[in-house]
Parts: C-alpha cells; sequence; structure tokens
C-alpha cells in the first residue's frame, strides 16, 4: 500500500468517525498498514504474510465467523514452514493462537478505535488437547536407552550429560572446560546462561562424568564438538533428532528438552523432594516443578501405601 492509498484511507476513516458513518473500503492489508504505524504495535512478519496471502484484499466486512473459522482451519493443518526441517507437520497451537491474536487486534483497533466496524466475531483462544500437551510428556530409561542409540555417536554421551544434570539445551551445548571441574565432578553455568539468573554449580553423577571425560582432547575450548577436527557443536540438526525419534520409536513429541522433564521424573520417582526437585532444576516456583517431575502410577501407589502402615483403630 503506498504512502498516497494510506493518506486516502486515513482521511475516509476521519471522515467516517465525524459522521458516525461506518465505511467498506478498507482491505485487510490496508488496516494492518494503519495499524502497526498509527499504534506502534508490532506484528511478526510471517504472521503479517500467512494472513496477506488469505485475506490480504478481503474487505474487514468481510471478515466475519465463517472466514474466522477457515483461518483456524486453514493454520492447523498448514505444513508450509515445516518443509525446511524435514519433517511436515502440524503446527503447534502457539502458532495458530499468534495468528488469531494478530486478527483480533486489528479488528478491534477497527471498531473501537476507528469506528469501521460496529461489530467484531468473536475470535476464540484454541486450547491445547491435554492429551497432546508435550508438558506431560517424558522417557523412561528404556526410552532413553533407545533413543541414544538410535542417536549418532556424537550426540550419545551429550544427551546422557543433559538427562543426568537436568541443564537446557543452550546450557549445554554452550559449555566450555573452563566451566568444568572434573576432579570435583562439578560444573558451573553463570547467572547470565541461567533462565532464573542465578549461577549454578551442578554435581555430576558417574555416568554423566564419564560421559565428560570422554570429550577430553577433542577441542581446547569447547567440550561438545563433532568432526574429526572437533568442531563445536552449536546446535543440534531438528531432522538429526526426529529421524533418531522416529528410529527409537519413543513418543514422536519428544524434544531435547524432554530430557529435561525426563531426569526431574526419575529424581520424583526415586523419591526426591519438592525442595531438592527446585534445586536440582533451577526452579524457583514450586508450581513449574510439578509440570517437569511426573510421577508414574507405582510410584503414586507407593506414596498412598505409606498410610496402610498409620494404625486408625
Amino acid at each position: 500500500v503506498g504512502n498516497k492509498e494510506l493518506a486516502v484511507q486515513a482521511a475516509r476513516m476521519m471522515l467516517a468517525e465525524h459522521l458516525g458513518l461506518v465505511q467498506n473500503t478498507m482491505t485487510w492489508d490496508a488496516a494492518v498498514k494503519l495499524y502497526t504505524t498509527q499504534r506502534g504495535e508490532v506484528i511478526e512478519s510471517y504472521v503479517i504474510r500467512w494472513l496477506s496471502e488469505r485475506i490480504g484484499t478481503l474487505d474487514l466486512l468481510d471478515v466475519d465467523h465463517e472466514v474466522i473459522d477457515q483461518l483456524i482451519e486453514d493454520r492447523r493443518t498448514d505444513t508450509s514452514g515445516m518443509v525446511a526441517s524435514g519433517k511436515n507437520r502440524q503446527v503447534g497451537i502457539g502458532t495458530i493462537n499468534k495468528t488469531l491474536s494478530a486478527v483480533r487486534s486489528v479488528l478491534n483497533w477497527a471498531k473501537n478505535e476507528r469506528h469501521l466496524l460496529t461489530s467484531v466475531p468473536n475470535i476464540p483462544r484454541i486450547k491445547e488437547d491435554k492429551r497432546q500437551s508435550k508438558a506431560d510428556l517424558f522417557l523412561t530409561p528404556a526410552d532413553f536407552k533407545r533413543l541414544r542409540a538410535a542417536l549418532p555417536v556424537h550426540l550419545r554421551d551429550l544427551i546422557i550429560f543433559a538427562v543426568l544434570t537436568l541443564l537446557r539445551k543452550q546450557n549445554v551445548l554452550d559449555l566450555k572446560w573452563a566451566d568444568v571441574n572434573l576432579e570435583r565432578a562439578e560444573v558451573y553455568i553463570e547467572g547470565g546462561q541461567m533462565k532464573g539468573g542465578k549461577r549454578q554449580v551442578v554435581p555430576l553423577v558417574p555416568q554423566a562424568l564419564e560421559a565428560l571425560k570422554r570429550q577430553v582432547g577433542k577441542n581446547p575450548v569447547w567440550v561438545w564438538c563433532y568432526g574429526k577436527q572437533g568442531r563445536h557443536l552449536s546446535q543440534i540438526s531438528t531432522t538429526t533428532w526426529h529421524k533418531a525419534v522416529a528410529k527409537s520409536g519413543v513418543d514422536p513429541r519428544s524434544t531435547f528438552h524432554t530430557l529435561r522433564h525426563s531426569g526431574a521424573s526419575w529424581l520424583a520417582q526415586a523419591g526426591a523432594t519438592e525442595s531438592e526437585l527446585m534445586q536440582a532444576g533451577s526452579w524457583s516456583n514450586p508450581a513449574v516443578v510439578k509440570r517437569y517431575a511426573k510421577l508414574r502410577q507405582e510410584d503414586k501407589e507407593r506414596t498412598f501405601g505409606r498410610l496402610a502402615k498409620i494404625d486408625l483403630k
């Protein structure tokens, strides 16, 4: 939309507002440009492009319930953005809601501030199916062993270290030898690298320590490397990960972050207290711990079984 057209649109809006009229000459694309210019608010570029391809030339008055329903369906089944990852799949609930939020904001602005519309269709916020939520997902030790065997050799020690330290992926990949004390069996993550902003000292259990020792000599600076020249492993290929997940037969929703859920869950299943878990995972909120640390049914039964020892007669 050119500057001249924007000026015309703005003049029409002012006239319509002054006369108390609703004019129907504003397309979606023109509205988005005016909205972002006048409100100074940012809509992510990929959301703007995606909506423009579908309703860019549509008049705002025509963005009704039927159009909203079609947008939801199109967004839910769109796989175009996943081609680069090598695995076609539906977009997440967050992406759908971000798209709907943009539509909701622009239409409400057009109605409440510019008086271009007399009503706005209800635009729902999609709720995630709890059965599909990754928050409830963790690997059993048997699952972990299958996944490890399916990964390339240079990643096998890395995921042992990750699951046994509960560290986030970036903290693992950014680990330097300067942050490692093999004699004390500890690694140090500075506060600036932690989500909570606090420095963390992570003790290493024997298997995690052995996994680190096997990396000695590969690179003088970085712990995790690959190739004969010991190049720093700065990221893990999404395609490589998905192939290993598929080959191992573990839950297809499994991501690297699932390792953090898994380590926390194993600790909880072994009887770790809430306080211990908060320290182990560097969490400051007990509610977060509950999202990460999952108990199996047999763990719950063991917990309640302790009540059987109490004489109430």
